[in-house]
């Protein structure tokens, strides 16, 4: 249920900030989506609400299970254990970085974080 609530608080900065990424239909199945990946965010260690709308963001613009990409494996343990927020996480990928997220490969949301760190 906590997670449907902060899909909701996330929904709504999507209206305000990120209209382009809310589909005009399907809003059940948007919320649906944002649920899953507010639950995976606080899974990895997320706990800001700017920084799971961030993690939103970037699933929705690159792969949607970006997150269990091998390559941020280590930056879940850095981002759980606080040596590094997710925002300046981001902020120092390189361009190799997020080509690799935007290609990689898709990794269903079924799959289980706990399997892959």
């Amino acid at each position: 249920m906590m997670a449907s609530c902060e899909a909701d608080e996330i929904f709504h900065l999507f209206c305000e900030g990120a209209t382009d990424l809310v589909p005009e239909g399907g809003l059940g199945l948007f919320h649906a989506r944002l649920t899953k990946l507010v639950t995976a965010a606080r899974r990895l260690g997320l706990e800001a609400t700017g920084e799971i709308f961030q993690f939103c963001v970037i699933a929705l613009t690159t792969q949607e299970s970006f997150y269990l990409n091998p390559i941020l494996v280590g930056a879940w343990q850095k981002i759980r254990h606080k040596a590094i927020s997710f925002s300046a996480l981001v902020a120092n990928w390189t361009d190799e970085t997020w080509d690799t997220l935007s290609r990689g490969h898709h990794y269903p949301l079924e799959h289980t974080l706990e399997s892959e760190l």
